[in-house]
């Protein structure tokens, strides 16, 4: 079963129509809890609001009922405040207009079956395929997990350069190992996406899936999504974040963006018109981030010359001190640094000034290159884009020489 949703790409026009809703019904039983409430909730644009229906447990069975605009990613739990969270007793599943009937055990809620959800019962049986690749994963994950805790603590303790690059190969290897079986798991979605093209669940796989795959191929994908899907609430959230990350893949204008420098002086992405600019969106926590700064030192000292900037956004709006530290620590005040921008204050954030937000950034570290023109050329992800980025600054610059300003 699929944990979260992750907000993709689309490629095309926004949808705009709105679906006609359609009654659905829950029929449920919940072991060892007797009486009381049961909620279901599930969002309704790509924002994260909230809609919520209840019912009654009565002798441990209840029965859930309203109208949804197709499939919706529901989660349900017998615990619910006013903001819409949960506690972690909860079951989660993609629900459609129909009738279902929900089998559950208090305390044990993420175990329970959903029965007469197409969607779910087709992402089950890719879940089982996907089960021996996340069996291979798991100790891959545990010791990636291991060797980024030495590496950060190798970091505080102020070891060796020596040292640190010993623990980061470890570590490299690892993340390459786990970073291949994840993309034989994404490939098996794919593969459904392009057998089934014209099933609401390629529309639900493709949600899961954007953040991975290039935009150009995400597009393709969309634009064969049945129109029932594309005028549903995961529909319309879907082509929103497509049309985000649009904004951030090669083939757009990168965004400007006007915030205040670690230094304290104002910067402009238009200040660097006329020179190749990587945006490098890390934070002081990201393991993989740090481990890659003295790779991104060597380019900057390769390139800078020839017409390079780097632009460090960090998301460490609530840890300045520590970012400021990083940066020390990690030798890369060379360049230019920036915090991404979000305001945060209790439970209210605010992403006007979002810098990450501009350019659909889901996953850190994630760098995105920007050519003297102000048009993105490259967009990488974690390791595997660092090789790519290598590739395209060498292919750049060994072509051309550019003079900076």
């Amino acid at each position: 079963m699929l944990k979260s949703l992750l907000f993709l790409v689309t490629a095309g026009q926004l949808v705009l129509a709105s679906a006609q809703t359609r009654p659905y019904t829950i029929k449920g039983t919940i072991d060892g809890k007797k009486n009381g409430k049961i909620y279901l909730s599930y969002a309704t644009d790509h924002k994260g609001t909230k809609h919520v229906d209840s019912g009654l447990i009565n002798d441990g069975k209840f029965v859930l009922k309203g109208e949804v605009d197709g499939v919706v990613y529901a989660t349900i739990s017998t615990t619910f405040s006013a903001d819409g969270t949960r506690g972690d007793d909860v079951f989660t599943a993609f629900m459609e207009p129909g009738v279902m009937q929900l089998n559950l055990v208090d305390g044990k809620l993420a175990e329970g079956t959903l029965k007469g959800s197409v969607v779910q019962d087709n992402i089950n049986q890719l879940e089982k395929q996907k089960a021996t690749i996340r069996s291979k994963r798991s100790p891959l994950l545990n010791e990636l997990r291991k060797a980024d805790g030495d590496y950060k603590a190798a970091i505080a303790a102020n070891k060796d350069e020596a040292t640190l690059n010993t623990i980061k190969k470890r570590a490299d290897s690892l993340n390459m190992a786990q970073a291949m079986l994840q993309l034989d798991i994404t490939n098996i979605d794919i593969n459904y996406i392009l057998q089934n093209p014209n099933t609401v669940t390629a529309g639900i796989l493709l949600m899961n899936n954007a953040p991975r795959i290039p935009y150009m191929q995400s597009a393709s994908i969309y634009e064969k999504i049945p129109a029932s899907f594309k005028n549903s609430s995961l529909g319309r959230i879907l082509s929103s974040t497509l049309e985000d990350i649009k904004k951030g893949s090669p083939g757009s204008i990168a965004t400007n963006f006007t915030s205040t420098e670690l230094r304290g002086e104002r910067l402009s992405l238009t200040d660097f018109k006329g020179k190749y600019v990587l945006l490098d969106f890390w934070a002081t926590w990201c393991v993989p981030c740090r481990k890659s700064n003295p790779h991104l030192r060597k380019l900057y000292a390769q390139y800078q010359r020839k017409g390079f900037e780097i632009i460090g956004v960090s998301d460490d709006d609530t840890n300045v001190d520590k970012w400021k530290q990083a940066i020390e620590v990690d030798k890369i005040g060379i360049w230019k640094h920036i915090l991404r921008g979000l305001k945060v204050d209790g439970d209210k954030v605010d992403i006007s000034e979002d810098v990450s937000a501009n350019y659909a950034v889901y996953t850190l570290p994630t760098k995105i290159l920007i050519d003297p023109n102000g048009m993105i050329v490259g967009r990488f992800v974690g390791i595997r884009g660092d090789q790519e980025m290598d590739q395209m600054l060498a292919q750049i610059f060994n072509k051309q020489s550019i003079n900076p300003e």
